[in-house]
């Protein structure tokens, strides 16, 4: 895989009205992260806590979203067992569906292959 081919935009946006409710979500910057590869493209927000003195970049971005791709390989009761939710939380089963969507959606945007060498990547750079 030629990373030079992977095109990544990112800036950052105001929070909605339904982050202000989430009482992390609130004092966290957000941002938009769009990943372009092979004519494809993955857009999604992408939240930073307060002390984040930085704009995300491509390696911040996707190890987060190869992170959240890896707990979508779990059933839902090992997902909450490793992250400490309750398996009787709205709210926990959310958070697995949206890690099953970004699995899906990065899926469709790169190769098993090329998946392999993104998340080699990234532990090498200390981003998983």
């Amino acid at each position: 895989m030629d990373f030079k081919t992977i095109k990544f935009k990112c800036k950052r946006i105001q929070l909605s009205s339904s982050d202000r409710k989430d009482s992390w979500k609130k004092t966290a910057h957000k941002y938009s992260a769009t990943i372009i590869y092979c004519g494809k493209h993955f857009s999604t927000p992408f939240y930073t806590g307060s002390g984040w003195t930085k704009e995300p970049d491509f390696e911040d971005v996707m190890g987060s979203l190869l992170s959240e791709m890896g707990y979508a390989q779990d059933s839902f009761g090992d997902f909450c067992s490793s992250l400490g939710y309750d398996t009787d939380s709205r709210s926990a089963y959310s958070q697995y569906r949206a890690c099953k969507r970004i699995a899906k959606r990065l899926s469709a945007l790169f190769t098993e292959t090329d998946l392999s060498e993104l998340y080699t990547y990234l532990e090498a750079q200390g981003k998983l």
